[in-house]
């Protein structure tokens, strides 16, 4: 009987975990890339210019922020393109984010200068890592949107 017992509450704990993992993504499609989308190419340990600000990677294939407080990353999610980053995060922003193809990252803009403080968001998706004839990553192609906010 005991037997039983443990192997039913077993069983019923094995579902409701199951249940609790898995969610129905409703983003499944590919939302098609804004008409404003921008495609670049990070060298690894190279910069662009993400509105006035350094964007890059390092080496050990991580965004990072030119100057402390003017970029903010969220947490990369995986995304089946850039149209699928439909909200901000509230939590988990940092200086640097790990590089993830097929990932999407909310940008937190900071501009605190003489002239005043302003913010504003950016959303960037990760299309892949590019490679040289040696299978060495060179860089990482990307798609941004600046001055992004959720409709």
């Amino acid at each position: 009987m005991k037997r039983f017992r443990l192997l039913l509450l077993t069983a019923l704990a094995g579902m409701l975990l199951a249940l609790s993992a898995c969610s129905k993504d409703d983003s499944s499609a590919a939302v098609p890339d804004p008409e404003n989308t921008v495609e670049a190419w990070i060298p690894i340990g190279g910069w662009i210019n993400f509105n006035n600000r350094a964007l890059g990677m390092t080496d050990q294939k991580v965004f990072r922020a030119g100057e402390i407080h003017q970029l903010e990353f969220s947490r990369g999610v995986p995304k089946k393109g850039l149209g699928n980053i439909t909200q901000i995060p509230t939590t988990s922003y940092s200086w640097w984010a790990e590089v993830v193809p097929g990932c999407g990252y909310v940008v937190h803009l900071v501009n605190d200068s003489f002239y005043g403080y302003t913010e504003s968001w950016a959303r960037l998706y990760v299309v892949d890592f590019t490679y040289n004839e040696a299978h060495a990553t060179t860089g990482v192609t990307v798609k941004y949107e600046l001055n992004w906010w959720p409709e």
